[in-house]
């Protein structure tokens, strides 16, 4: 039988009574009862109490077979009541009895024994472990596991087996035993009123960035920097980063469900607005001229209307044109023609030969109209 248990947990109580013994063949997990082959079992947790008389009882599973099926990062903390008839009563605090190479790491037992009900009064006892009651067979591979320390019960009831480290109920609620706990593999939560919790069920989450044409991605989720664009997260929200070449950084929170729609996360950047600097200047420099010492200044004011301030970076050169079309207009303008002044009369001057010239001649006009103006006289 090759299963795998996963993200289970048994609340309430479990009570099996009898007073026959035929309890040989019944094995009562609080997760599973029996388990073989490579089945795994992970992350998985038990709160129920456990009063049960069979032959394998455990907090998790009641007995492992061959084939190494493994149990890693499961805790139980119900109640665990030793009833220990004679048929049976493998009893552990994570399993009951196992038989094979079975791996269980990272586990811990954080529940109280109760041994009134046991009936056997010399320890120790053979049968019953705070991890694991019995060994039948082979060689478990124990590695970073706890147990209520319980006066005369050790780790493995077998005693050639230590399943690894006592602890008081008390320490299990402290950051140190946490730390102790996370360590090499171990998964965990820690719980400031109580023992650490297991973390909730991961959802693979993807990330798509558009535009698709963007270079030099990099996304950040949950503070972790995504090789592949995915990450295993939670139920929950999480601060999400991106920055591409050309865009401006992206910030957003994105919460994830066990919704398959929220896996799929669709990121879109915005292009970085192009640089209008050259625009600017070149619109400056028009302002400054007067329009009216031109013929025509139709052309540059065109030219100025048809700034498009919408472009962005990958759309610089079409900027860079309109820079040079308002340049382009401002050389070209047409200074318009000044008038040209008339030069004034002069009076001439006593002594200057041309003067003398100019007076004759003045002199004859006089005459001529002195004559011609007795002519009308005298024809009158």
């Amino acid at each position: 039988m090759d299963s795998t248990f996963e993200h289970c947990q048994s609340k309430g109580s479990i009570s099996v009574t009898r007073t026959d013994n035929g309890v040989a063949s019944l094995n009562v997990g609080g997760i599973v009862g029996y388990a073989g082959g490579t089945s795994e079992i992970r992350y998985c947790v038990n709160t129920a109490d456990i009063e049960v008389c069979a032959n394998s009882i455990g907090g998790i599973a009641g007995s492992l077979g061959s084939g190494n099926p493994s149990i890693t990062n499961c805790y139980s903390i119900g109640k665990l009541t030793v009833l220990g008839k004679p048929s049976g009563g493998n009893t552990g605090g994570i399993v009951g009895m196992i038989n094979g190479n079975t791996p269980i790491k990272h586990c811990y037992f954080a529940g109280e024994i109760d041994l009134t009900n046991y009936g056997v009064t010399t320890p120790p006892y053979k049968r019953l472990g705070g991890l694991v009651g019995k060994v039948a067979s082979g060689t478990p591979v124990f590695e970073n596991n706890y147990y209520t320390a319980t006066e005369n019960v050790a780790s493995c009831g077998t005693s050639t087996f230590a399943a690894d480290t006592a602890e008081a109920i008390d320490s299990m609620k402290t950051p140190e035993f946490y730390d102790k706990l996370t360590q090499n593999g171990g998964d965990y939560r820690f719980n400031p009123n109580g023992t650490p919790l297991l973390p909730g069920p991961k959802y693979t989450v993807t990330f798509t960035v558009s535009p698709a044409e963007l270079t030099n991605v990099v996304i950040t989720a949950n503070g972790q920097t995504l090789t592949n664009g995915s990450i295993d997260l939670e139920a929950g929200v999480y601060p999400v980063t991106v920055t591409a070449d050309n865009c401006e950084p992206f910030s957003a929170d994105i919460t994830i469900t066990a919704d398959t729609a929220t896996h799929a996360q669709t990121l879109t950047l915005t292009y970085k607005p192009a640089d209008y600097t050259a625009v600017d200047a070149a619109i400056a420099k028009a302002g400054a001229l007067n329009r009216d010492d031109y013929t025509d200044f139709s052309a540059v004011d065109a030219a100025i209307n048809a700034v498009d301030r919408s472009k962005n970076i990958t759309q610089q050169a079409d900027v860079d044109a309109m820079a040079k079309d308002i340049e382009d207009a401002i050389a070209a303008l047409v200074v318009k023609p000044t008038a040209t002044p008339q030069p004034p009369v002069t009076i001439p001057q006593t002594g200057d030969s041309m003067n003398v010239t100019l007076l004759f001649a003045l002199a004859l006009c006089s005459g001529a109209a002195l004559g011609l103006a007795a002519h009308k006289k005298n024809r009158s």
